[in-house]
């Protein structure tokens, strides 16, 4: 898998001089080693759909081969193939609608850049402030990357966060309802928007953890295919 990640956001990142700035020293972050997106696939901008997957922030201090925590160059063969929800069902999708390649055709990043988080989720307001609001690095990452359809796993965590969309141009299309997945229920949150590159759909939903998978693929790959 060709992996365009670091060639593509490290200068980014340099100059927004993210854990540097003055947003992020003031951010309570215990961990501010920004994150780089985990994957910019290789085959990722002439893809069908151009899906990013957006996860929750990552656990633990991420601090690997760069200052950015790079893409996790170190461990990403292994992360790709794990058994955690984030990877597992983003890798389940992505192979419903690419087939075996489908890793190498998709971007994968987290809505905030460093982390607090060892075990359960303790991602801050401030956290969410100075990352999403204030130094806009999701929407800078959206921005340089342009999908055309954005899963976000992160609707408990900050869906108030996500209500203002930066690079719309105009609304429209947009629904709120719950959606049974297995035994559970769970938001679903479309719109569908019109920006620079395009119209692009987006989707605020649960994590996938604990969810039923063959039905959460199945939501999601149907919401892409649409």
């Amino acid at each position: 898998m060709q992996n365009l990640s670091k060639q593509i956001f490290i200068p980014i990142f340099d100059n927004m001089k993210l854990a540097e700035n003055v947003f992020c020293q003031k951010c309570n972050a215990a961990y501010k080693t920004p994150l780089l997106p985990w994957i910019v696939g290789g085959e990722y901008e002439k893809s069908k759909y151009r899906l990013m997957i957006v996860g929750k922030p990552h656990r633990g201090d991420a601090v690997p081969v760069s200052k950015h925590a790079s893409t996790m160059d170190y461990c990403i063969d292994w992360l790709i193939n794990c058994s955690w929800a984030y990877w597992s069902y983003s890798r389940e999708i992505a192979q419903q609608l690419y087939g075996s390649t489908g890793m190498n055709q998709i971007v994968m990043t987290n809505v905030v850049k460093c982390t607090n988080t060892e075990g359960k989720d303790t991602t801050t307001n401030e956290m969410l402030d100075n990352c999403i609001q204030r130094n806009r690095v999701i929407w800078r990452v959206i921005r340089e990357t342009r999908p055309l359809n954005i899963l976000f796993y992160t609707h408990k965590l900050c869906a108030s966060y996500l209500q203002a969309i930066p690079f719309q141009k105009e609304l429209i299309k947009e629904e709120r309802k719950s959606v049974m997945c297995g035994a559970k229920t769970m938001p679903w949150w479309e719109r569908v928007v019109l920006t620079d590159w395009g119209k692009v759909k987006i989707l605020v939903t649960n994590h996938p953890e604990r969810m039923d998978k063959g039905d959460y693929v199945k939501l999601v790959t149907d919401w892409v295919r649409k």
